[in-house]
């Protein structure tokens, strides 16, 4: 029981690193719009946190982190996103599928089998998540017929953003895990631990010496 509290801690603190970068190249097209829940944008957000987690929790557990994967789903659409029809709901649903899928994909098929590709990871996930889109996105138009009722160039419009924002998330989450992986964050951390500790030291041997 313990041990399983502690592995949930440190994934959701691992998940921090993803969730932020993809957060800074989502301000990097969206700016501050991105915060607003009925922002295109903010599909970013909402796909950070589900892709982190989902993945992070994946290299731990398969059963355990399809069990994450739901709970996010019922946090998303209910407590968030809250669709107010059935097709939004819909739509919601099969981008979460598109992202756990291409998760999936991409950690059986590159993650585990081309660890000395791993520089690669962040591009070939982000091109997953973009062709997973785009396939999402054309099965809503024929789904819902809108090629029949909205103008080609939102139609367009409306693909090219999802895959922009499926790249995004994609982008920043392989970027998080690849940093993750190479330490390079507890390597950071523990330089900013040495420079407090040099910092105070100095800080004390100033009070010692008026």
């Amino acid at each position: 029981m313990q041990s399983g509290l502690n592995s949930g801690a440190r994934i959701v603190g691992e998940a921090v690193v993803p969730i932020i970068l993809t957060v800074i190249l989502g301000v990097i097209f969206y700016g501050l719009t991105l915060f607003q829940p009925h922002n295109p944008g903010f599909q970013i957000i909402v796909g950070a946190v589900i892709s982190s987690l989902f993945f992070l929790t994946l290299r731990v557990s398969r059963r355990d982190a399809f069990a994450v994967l739901l709970v996010l789903f019922v946090i998303q659409m209910g407590l968030i996103l809250r669709p107010p029809s059935f097709f939004r709901f819909g739509a919601g649903s099969l981008f979460t599928v598109a992202y756990a899928t291409s998760l999936y994909i991409f950690y059986q098929a590159f993650y585990l089998k081309t660890v000395g590709l791993r520089y690669l990871h962040p591009l070939v996930l982000a091109a997953i998540f973009a062709i997973f889109s785009l396939c999402v996105s054309s099965i809503l138009i024929l789904a819902g017929k809108m090629y029949e009722t909205v103008e080609p160039i939102r139609l367009l419009y409306g693909i090219e953003t999802n895959a922009l924002n499926s790249f995004v998330v994609g982008l920043g989450t392989g970027l998080g895990i690849l940093l993750l992986d190479n330490g390079i964050i507890k390597k950071i951390r523990a330089s900013l631990n040495t420079a407090w500790i040099a910092l105070k030291g100095a800080f004390q041997q100033f009070e010692r010496n008026l």
